[in-house]
């Protein structure tokens, strides 16, 4: 394959953000805070979450990748091509670097909403040139049209492409490519897709049980504050994060194992409160290691049961536990 003439349009992916309250976080933080929290944006690479090679994260790079800040404006463009050192596609490395810099903004207190399309792009090879082109354009409309809640989205014309991508490069890890792509994300109601960051760290090897507790408590807590809010469009925004945040805890219920510990004979209320296995070995997700009786249709142990009550406290409706 040929070189790219690098002064043509050339096919990428581009996602358009938008940082919710940014305005109010002007007023309320110093600029070098800011500036690192914008930092993040600028994002390379990061590792797989379904793989323990750390040593080998995607291969997208400064090189490849373009990043243009304006305040709370941001492009981020990828050429749409095949990584030539995992021989997975751009797509499904750009969608696990886009699930990271949204974990990295939530934890700094960031609500994002981002649209992410493909479409021709010029990018000027000087880094200091220009950038534009009419996938940009529709990125921007997508995201000032159809992303109304705090999520990033991404059009199905993208979708649609990489199901029917029968590239002979992409051939020998196409099905497991598409299979990652489908676990990145989730379609809403409406048909939109959006990246399904908390089902990702359930089946991220590279997160430790406690660490997906220690963020869901986060999570949680980041929507209970936004709720505060008594109405108009900002609460909106975080009762959608709320609804999203109890769907998942949901679904993370009725499909992953968690720990049995039987109860002692004289009752559930003297038996220890459940601590998470912590395993180490290579090769297993949080959703492996939290093993257990807990499946649909099967009777949950009296000490699961307490673990079930742990992970349900992770989620609320309008302030309260699960019911």
């Amino acid at each position: 394959m040929g070189r790219t003439d690098p002064h043509e349009y050339r096919d990428c992916i581009i996602t358009f953000f938008d940082i919710l309250g940014f305005r109010s976080l002007l007023l309320s933080r110093p600029p070098k805070e800011i500036a690192e929290s914008l930092s993040v944006f600028r994002k390379a690479s990061g590792h797989n979450p379904f793989s323990t090679l750390r040593d080998h994260p995607p291969a997208a790079t400064s090189e490849t990748t373009r990043v243009e800040i304006v305040s709370d404006a941001i492009v981020r463009i990828t050429p749409n091509a095949v990584d030539p050192v995992t021989n997975m596609s751009e797509l499904f490395n750009e969608l696990i670097v886009l699930k990271e810099i949204q974990i990295e903004c939530l934890q700094r207190g960031l609500l994002l909403r981002g649209a992410t399309t493909i479409g021709p792009m010029y990018v000027d090879p000087d880094p200091a040139g220009p950038v534009f082109g009419p996938g940009l354009v529709e990125a921007f409309e997508m995201e000032s049209r159809e992303v109304i809640y705090p999520r990033i989205a991404v059009h199905s014309d993208i979708v649609e492409r990489h199901k029917n991508n029968a590239d002979a490069a992409l051939a020998a890890s196409y099905d497991v490519d598409l299979d990652m792509v489908s676990l990145l994300l989730t379609k809403d109601g409406a048909g939109l897709n959006y990246i399904d960051y908390i089902r990702v760290i359930f089946h991220d090897q590279n997160w430790t049980s406690d660490e997906v507790f220690a963020f869901l408590g986060f999570h949680r807590d980041l929507i209970h504050q936004g709720l505060r809010v008594p109405f108009g469009s900002i609460r909106r925004k975080y009762t959608w994060l709320r609804d999203y945040h109890n769907k998942s805890i949901d679904e993370a219920l009725a499909s992953i194992s968690i720990n049995s510990i039987e109860a002692p004979a004289s009752g559930l209320e003297d038996a220890p409160h459940p601590q998470l296995t912590i395993h180490k070995s290579p090769g297993t997700s949080p959703a492996a290691r939290l093993s257990s009786e807990l499946r649909p249709g099967k009777p949950a142990q009296p000490g699961s049961h307490r673990l079930h009550l742990h992970l349900r406290e992770m989620a609320f409706v309008s302030g309260s536990p699960l019911d």
